[in-house]
C-alpha cells in the first residue's frame, strides 16, 4: 500500500511540474535570427514575433570583422529558441565608434571624433537608474568640430581639464551646487546613464564611482552624423481622413522619433504622444519613443476602427483631441520650424509628409 501511495504522490508531483512548466510558458515563442540587420530592422522584426528589443552594445569594428559595420552581431537568446511573449533580447553591435567619453567621480570629458560637425542640439546624457539627472549637450555649444570637447564639472574649477583626445576647443561648465545635471557619478546616486542622440540611445555607460581620478573610466560609441549613415528618418508622415489618422515610419531601415514631436491643433491645443496615448493600455515590448519600420499610431475618432492604410499598428486611441480634423502643426527638430498639416475631409484621404 506504501509503494502505491508513494508512487501517485510522484505522478501527482510530476503532473504539477509539468503544469507549472505549461504555465512558464503559456504564450511560447520562436527568437528569430537578427544577424546582420540594423537596430531598427531587429526592433521591427522582435515587436512582430512578441518580443521587446533590450540593451543595445556597441563593439568597436575593425577590417576583417565578418559582421558589416552597424548591424547586430550577437543577440542574448539564440534564433530558434523558444521564450515566452514578451521577453527582452539585448544585441551586441559593431561599430565604427566615433565619440567617448573620459569621467571620473568628479567631472566628465566628452570627445567629438566623427571626423566632422557634430549637432549637440541632438544629445542629451540621462541617468537611466539611479538619479534623475540630464544635461543637454547644447549647454556647451550648438556644434561641435572634430576633436572638440565638452566638459563638465561637479567641483569646483577654474579652468578646463587637459585631454590629449581634445583640440583646443573645449567648452566646459562647473554645476557644483546643480545635481540635477550630475548624470555620471555614483556620488549623486546614478548607477548608469545613457547617452541619446534626437532621442535614440546610442550608449549605456556605468556612473563613476568615488576616488577614480587616477584611473578614469572610458566610454565609447557611435553617432552617426553623415545623412547616409543615420538610422532615423528625415521625414514624419501623416496620412488621414476625417475617421483617423496614422502616423506611420516607411522606412524600412530607419527608426522615426516621435520623443520630440509635439502637436498642436488650430485652437493652440498641445499634445504630446505619451498624452493623446494616456487612456490606451500598450504592449510593453514596443518603444513609443521611436517607430521601427512600418509600425504606426492609429488615432480615431471613435467611430471606424479601420486604419486609413496598412501598417503595424502597435496603438489605436481616441483622443479628446482630434487634432487632424481641424489641421495641426509641430516644432520641426530638424531645423526648429513650425510645419503645419491642413485639416482632414469627408471621404477624401490626406497626406502631409514634413521634415522631422
Amino acid at each position: 500500500m506504501q509503494i502505491k501511495l508513494s508512487r501517485l504522490i510522484m505522478v501527482a508531483c510530476c503532473l504539477f511540474f509539468s503544469f507549472s512548466a505549461l504555465v512558464a510558458q503559456s504564450n511560447p515563442v520562436t527568437v528569430p535570427d537578427l544577424s546582420g540587420l540594423n537596430v531598427p530592422q531587429a526592433a521591427a522584426i522582435l515587436n512582430k514575433t512578441g518580443l521587446k528589443l533590450g540593451t543595445e552594445t556597441n563593439v568597436g569594428w575593425t577590417e576583417g570583422t565578418v559582421t558589416p559595420p552597424n548591424t547586430i552581431g550577437s543577440q542574448s537568446v539564440a534564433a530558434g529558441q523558444t521564450v515566452e511573449r514578451g521577453t527582452v533580447i539585448d544585441v551586441t553591435i559593431p561599430r565604427n565608434l566615433n565619440a567617448v567619453l573620459i569621467y571620473d567621480d568628479n567631472d566628465i570629458t566628452f570627445v567629438n571624433q566623427t571626423g566632422g560637425a557634430l549637432d549637440m542640439n541632438s544629445i542629451t546624457f540621462s541617468a537611466v537608474e539611479g538619479s534623475p539627472a540630464v544635461f543637454a549637450g547644447s549647454r556647451w555649444f550648438f556644434s561641435f568640430e572634430n576633436n572638440d570637447c565638452g566638459q563638465l564639472w561637479s567641483v569646483q574649477r577654474n579652468a578646463p581639464k587637459e585631454q590629449p583626445e581634445c583640440s583646443e576647443s573645449i567648452y566646459w561648465l562647473a554645476l557644483v551646487n546643480d545635481r540635477s545635471v550630475h548624470f555620471w557619478t555614483t556620488t549623486n546616486a546614478v548607477a548608469k546613464f545613457a547617452v541619446l542622440q534626437n532621442g535614440i540611445q546610442r550608449a549605456v555607460c556605468d556612473a563613476a564611482p568615488p576616488g577614480t581620478q587616477d584611473n578614469p573610466y572610458r566610454c565609447a560609441m557611435y553617432l552617426p552624423v553623415a545623412t547616409s549613415d543615420s538610422d532615423v528618418t528625415e521625414y514624419l508622415y501623416f496620412v488621414y481622413n476625417t475617421d483617423g489618422l496614422l502616423i506611420r515610419n516607411r522606412a524600412d531601415n530607419a527608426w522615426m522619433p516621435l520623443a520630440d514631436l509635439t502637436i498642436t491643433n488650430t485652437q493652440n491645443i498641445s499634445d504630446t504622444i505619451p498624452s493623446l496615448l494616456a487612456a490606451t493600455t500598450v504592449d510593453a515590448i514596443y518603444d513609443l519613443n521611436r517607430l521601427a519600420p512600418n509600425q504606426c499610431l492609429h488615432f480615431t475618432a471613435g467611430g471606424s476602427a479601420t486604419a486609413p492604410e496598412a501598417c503595424d499598428v502597435i496603438a489605436t486611441a481616441t483622443p479628446a483631441n482630434l487634432f487632424w480634423q481641424t489641421g495641426f502643426s509641430f516644432i520641426s527638430a530638424t531645423d526648429g520650424k513650425s510645419r503645419s498639416c491642413p485639416a482632414a475631409q469627408a471621404g477624401k484621404l490626406t497626406l502631409c509628409i514634413l521634415p522631422r
